[in-house]
Parts: structure tokens; C-alpha cells; sequence
């Protein structure tokens, strides 16, 4: 028995030394949930490095170091019995083939702050191990490369390129998002990391893993500030992951408004790459090129093979998904809070990005369809104030202090593709006050889309804004609605919203308002503007004075480039105030 156990501990040497380069830096967890900074904080205890083994022997990682180019740390055993799962292994290095090890900052089981404890899951029978030092490496950040040496002098595997400063590995992939490793037999090269699109994954198959065709989103690009009606094109980057070349491969795209459903896709076009797309991370790119496109966020799905990719794109104004619906910045009791409502029938996973001055915090929301969602600064003075709240409430753990009378918030997806944004500018009318938003389909930035809440409570969170206004806004070449309205601070038709529906993208559009004496009292619009369209009037005149009762009469002229002109006269009841 002492001879075989002999035998067995020189052939797990042996199976290191020829077995080591397949190794491989799978995942890097920089950037938790939580705080990063200060005692026990989540963004400090939660962080982890996972490695894979890509060979068919089991490798001894005592005999390894781990890098974050700072220092080095020995990879040691996990022992800590207040570990939550129960489905791993530890107390051994021994890494079995094609299994993972998920390395822990020694404190991941200390309660530390008390937010976000022991938040991962993972994989069954991952083996779990950790370091020998307080931190892993000097403590991760999102720009710090991650090193696995074997016998304190030779790289084994590399998270981030380091010996290549030109590309955009190490990078930020969001606050509680792990990078993911494409694929373990591709080397460290750009193309062969993603963001994943679960959070992260410690101890299983990565999020973003392919042994085949890879379309990373991130390598997906089209020309910006396209005009409705215009020419987009849309570059994909096709990245082989294989071991064979490729060619002739048929790459289409398809797209769908992001708004209402799942199963509405629209083909729109068909490309041949006649490659060769090399093997091993080889790659090539296809362009397509989108006519006549339409206003609105859309999702653009790139296939190929059995791969697709996706991403969001905007033309022009429109209202997505997400709409900013009610914001208390000036607040007297129940601190600062933004409603934001999803107007889908689908649920959303995106990111808000919430920036006053040189400050910014972001963090990701998952909002179901046809729900609001609000957060707040602090939750228990919410809950006090507003104790009758129905919907969900979310704290961020950093907010970011908003502006009294200007500001901006954005709502982006984690491309930076921008699915609501509001710039407010306005006197602060009271404090306690809310900033309300009249309708969720026109434009976010029409001034005269927001406004004062005139509910006795002082704002509705969670609920119909005071001053909204439900109605159809396509239904026709002109609609006014509501007609007659009257702005007297009851909660009831305080505005009234003109809806144009045009047959052509007009160059020029003028909206003006009059009185029955034919004096122009109010300009709504001058300029470019999109074939479908709504304008809110809030009965003031140039001046914010508000005007008398009485009938006025709206005026739309409206005229393209080829020659193409429309011209209409409407009529509006202003009601007197009761």
C-alpha cells in the first residue's frame, strides 16, 4: 500500500508538469454587488478568480500562485466549515478533469457589513478553494490582469493580455457582472471575453461559452445619430472558436420595436461571409445596411449557424421600453426617489445610471412588464410617508444626491445605449412637491411633458401620475385629446396633447397656436421632426402665462425636401377655471 500511494503522488506531479498548460483562467469576479470600499464591505470579501481544467488528468493546485500583477498569492485548501453550500468540495487541491475550482477571498463567509453574505451559487461539485493571503491578490479591481503561475515561475493562463496594453482587456463589465472566458481552448485575446449575462457563474459552464461561432455584442456596431428615415449600417463581427476554418456562411439579421413582445420578429436581410473565418479565435465581419428605418428602440439579432447576438439600437426620440415617470428631488420628508414604469408586457433587466454633477452610480434593475419600480434614497422614510405603496422599492446602496432645479438621469442598457433620459431645468415650486410626467408615449424632453403633481398628497409613487393623460396618441392624421381641457390644478385634463401622423419625414414642421383674433400666441414647434409626432400644451402662452378661455386654433405646416407639404387648422377649447 505505501509503495502504490508512493507511485500515485509522483504520477499527480508528473500529470502538473505535462498537464498544466491546459489550465485556464475561466472567470474574474472584480466588481460585486455592494460597496467596494471600507470594513467589510462586499465589493472586498465577495470577489473571485475561477479556473478550469481542460485536460483529462486531475491537477494539484497547491504548486500554483495567483496574480493581479500587484502581488502573488499561493493558492491553498479552503477549510472554513461556515460555508453555505453544500454541493461543493474543499479542504483539498485537487482539481478533477474538466471540473472547476472557484477561488474565495479568504473573508467571502464573514458577515462584514451584512449585505450581500455568501451570495453565490455554485456549481455542483466545484471544488472551492483560496489564498493564502487576506486578499486575493492586492484586491481586485476591474483594470487589474489576472496571472496563474505554476511553480512560482511559469504562466500558466491570463485574464487580461498582459504583455498587450493596446486592447480593452481587463475591462468594466458592471457592477455585480463577472468577465466570462469564451471558450478554455481559445487564448487571452479580446475577443475571447464577455460580460455575463447571468451575473456570474462560479463553478459551471460560463454564460457566454461557445465551442462553435462566436457573435460578441459588444463587437456588433452600427453608424449612430441616424435619422428616422435614413440609411443605418450595422457591422457584425463573426469570431471563430473552433478548431476547423469556416466559409460561406449565412449571417442574417432580424429586428423587432422593444416595446411589446417576444415572437414579433421581422426578417430584414441576408448576407454571405465567404470567409475564410480562420480557426482558434479567427474573425471576420459582414455589414448590412438598414433603409427607411423607423423611430423607435429596437432590437437588432444577429444569426449565424446555431450562435445569434443581440443589441439594442435607438433612432430619434421615441419612447422605449422604460419610461422616468415621477421624480421627488426636492423632497421634505420621505427623502429623494425616481419612479421609472415598463410599459411592455416584458420583463427587463437593465441599468440606471444616475449622474449630478461629476458624480455617477449605476446598478442593475429587474423590472417586470407593466410595473412601476422605484428607488429611493432611504427605503424606511419612503415606507413612513408613503406607507399605502404597492410596488417594488429599492434602495441603491450609493445615491447620488439630485439637483433642486436641474439636472439629468438616464436609464441605459449595459452598452451604454440610452433607453430613457430626462434633463429637467425648472424654479423649485414647493419642496415635497413631485416632477411628474404627463405621458409615457411623447418624448421624455418635451418641456411640456412634465410637470408639477396637483394631487393632495403631493405625489402619486407607484400610481397614476396626477397630471397624466390616457389616450391614443396615433390615431390619426391630427388628434387633440383631451378637447376641451382645462389647466385649473385639479388633476383632470390639465393638458391636452396634438398628435400629427404625416406620410413623410418633413424637413421643416410649424406648429403654432392662435387666438380667434388671428394673434399667434404660442409656438409648440419649428424645425426637423419625425412623421409621427405628439405635442402637449399646457394653455400658457410664449411668455408661461396662462391664457384665457376661450377657442383657439392650432395651425400645422409641415414640408419635405422632395416637395412634399401638409397643412391643417384645428380647433381647441380652453375651459374656464372652476
Amino acid at each position: 500500500m505505501i509503495i502504490v500511494k508512493i507511485m500515485l503522488n509522483v504520477n499527480i506531479l508528473c500529470t502538473v508538469n505535462l498537464q498544466a498548460e491546459n489550465l485556464v483562467v475561466n472567470e474574474v469576479m472584480s466588481n460585486p454587488l455592494g460597496n467596494e470600499s471600507g470594513i467589510g464591505s462586499p465589493g472586498d470579501r465577495n470577489e473571485f478568480v475561477e479556473i478550469y481544467n481542460n485536460s483529462s488528468n486531475t491537477i494539484d493546485l497547491s504548486d500554483f500562485l495567483l496574480s493581479d500583477g500587484d502581488s502573488e498569492d499561493q493558492i491553498i485548501a479552503w477549510d472554513d466549515v461556515n460555508l453555505i453550500a453544500t454541493n461543493v468540495i474543499y479542504g483539498t487541491t485537487l482539481l478533477k478533469p474538466y471540473f472547476y475550482a472557484v477561488i474565495l477571498d479568504p473573508e467571502y463567509v464573514d458577515t462584514g457589513d451584512g449585505t450581500y453574505y455568501q451570495p453565490y451559487y455554485f456549481g455542483d461539485s466545484s471544488l472551492i478553494l483560496t489564498v493564502g493571503n487576506t486578499t486575493i491578490g492586492n484586491g481586485l479591481t476591474t483594470s487589474d490582469p489576472i496571472i496563474l503561475i505554476f511553480n512560482s515561475t511559469d504562466t500558466i493562463s491570463t485574464y487580461g493580455s498582459p504583455n498587450d496594453t493596446t486592447d480593452c482587456i481587463p475591462f468594466n463589465p458592471g457592477d455585480g457582472f463577472s468577465v466570462e472566458r469564451v471558450s478554455p481552448n481559445i487564448d487571452d485575446i479580446e475577443s475571447n471575453w464577455q460580460a455575463s449575462s447571468d451575473f456570474s457563474t462560479p463553478g459551471y459552464q460560463n454564460s457566454c461559452y461557445i465551442s462553435g461561432l462566436s457573435i460578441p455584442p459588444e463587437r456588433i456596431s452600427f453608424t449612430e445619430d441616424v435619422l428616422p428615415g435614413g440609411i443605418c449600417s450595422i457591422t457584425a463581427v463573426i469570431i471563430n472558436m473552433t478548431t476547423s476554418a469556416f466559409g460561406n456562411l449565412q449571417v442574417g439579421l432580424n429586428y423587432t420595436e422593444f416595446l411589446t413582445s417576444y415572437d414579433s420578429l421581422i426578417f430584414v436581410s441576408e448576407e454571405i461571409l465567404y470567409g475564410p473565418v480562420l480557426p482558434y479565435g479567427g474573425e471576420d465581419s459582414v455589414i448590412f445596411f438598414w433603409s427607411d428605418v423607423p423611430e423607435g428602440l429596437y432590437q437588432i439579432v444577429i444569426q449565424c449557424n446555431s450562435s445569434s447576438s443581440s443589441r439594442l439600437i435607438r433612432f430619434g426620440d421615441k419612447p422605449g421600453q422604460i419610461v422616468l415617470s415621477e421624480i421627488m428631488f426636492a423632497p421634505t420628508l420621505s427623502g429623494e426617489w425616481i419612479e421609472i414604469y415598463n410599459r411592455s408586457i416584458k420583463p427587463c433587466i437593465l441599468w440606471l445610471l444616475m449622474i449630478s454633477g461629476d458624480d455617477s452610480s449605476s446598478f442593475s434593475l429587474d423590472i417586470e412588464g407593466e410595473t412601476y419600480f422605484i428607488l429611493v434614497e432611504d427605503s424606511v422614510n419612503f415606507i413612513n410617508v408613503y406607507p399605502e405603496i404597492t410596488c417594488s422599492v429599492f434602495q441603491p446602496d450609493n445615491w447620488t444626491t439630485l439637483s433642486n432645479n436641474t439636472d439629468s438621469l438616464s436609464i441605459e442598457d449595459i452598452y451604454s445605449i440610452n433607453i430613457d433620459e430626462l434633463y429637467y431645468d425648472v424654479n423649485l415650486w414647493d419642496r415635497g412637491i413631485s416632477y411628474e410626467r404627463v405621458n409615457n408615449y411623447i418624448k421624455t424632453n418635451d418641456n411640456g411633458n412634465w410637470g408639477a403633481c396637483v394631487d393632495h398628497r403631493r405625489a402619486t409613487p407607484g400610481e397614476r401620475n396626477s397630471i397624466s393623460i390616457l389616450t391614443d396618441i396615433n390615431t390619426g392624421e391630427i388628434s387633440i385629446s383631451p378637447n376641451p381641457f382645462s389647466p385649473n390644478c385639479d388633476g383632470f385634463d390639465e393638458r391636452c396633447i396634438v398628435s400629427l401622423s404625416l406620410p413623410f419625414y418633413p424637413d421643416d414642421l410649424v406648429f403654432h397656436i392662435y387666438d380667434v383674433t388671428g394673434y399667434r400666441v404660442r409656438t409648440l414647434h419649428s424645425g426637423p421632426c419625425s412623421n409621427e409626432e405628439s405635442f402637449i400644451w399646457d394653455g400658457n402662452d410664449d411668455g408661461g402665462s396662462i391664457l384665457p378661455p376661450g377657442i383657439y386654433i392650432i395651425y400645422i405646416n409641415a414640408k419635405s425636401s422632395d416637395g412634399q407639404n401638409f397643412t391643417t387648422k384645428k380647433t381647441v377649447v380652453l375651459a374656464e377655471k372652476l
